[in-house]
């Protein structure tokens, strides 16, 4: 008999996690930390981090490109620009068979590219100007 699915605040929780009512913050060893959106669907998680609002920063000209070329070197998550011309990185997550060590996997990676990104774009950290 297959065990039941569990909710992702159980399968979130470490240290290093804070749960969020609509997601959680990871927060990183050098003090840096980034939200992670969990949105529930049927079978699967999408896990979405906000990299940068259009308004905070000046993009490449063609943010599109940029995203598809840095998707192709990514192999947990991918990066998309939205209506709104935001950069966010999202991440699919299986529930069948998944255990707490694969969700914070998944949800760690993504927080740290979307972080990287965000550092590398605007030389902030937007969760800590937040707090």
């Amino acid at each position: 008999m297959s065990k039941p699915l569990q909710s992702w605040g159980k399968l979130a929780r470490a240290k290093d996690i804070l749960i969020e009512p609509k997601g959680i913050l990871v927060n990183f060893a050098d003090g840096r930390s980034h939200r992670v959106l969990v949105i529930d669907q049927p079978d699967h998680w999408i896990l979405r981090g906000l990299v940068v609002r259009q308004a905070s920063v000046a993009f490449d000209p063609e943010p599109m490109l940029a995203a598809a070329t840095r998707n192709r070197q990514l192999r947990l998550c991918g990066l998309s620009v939205d209506v709104r011309g935001n950069l966010w990185g999202q991440s699919m997550v299986p529930k069948a068979g998944l255990d707490a060590h694969e969700f914070q996997l998944c949800a760690r990676h993504l927080a740290a590219e979307c972080d990287r990104l965000e550092y590398l774009l605007t030389g902030r950290d937007r969760e800590k100007s937040s707090r």
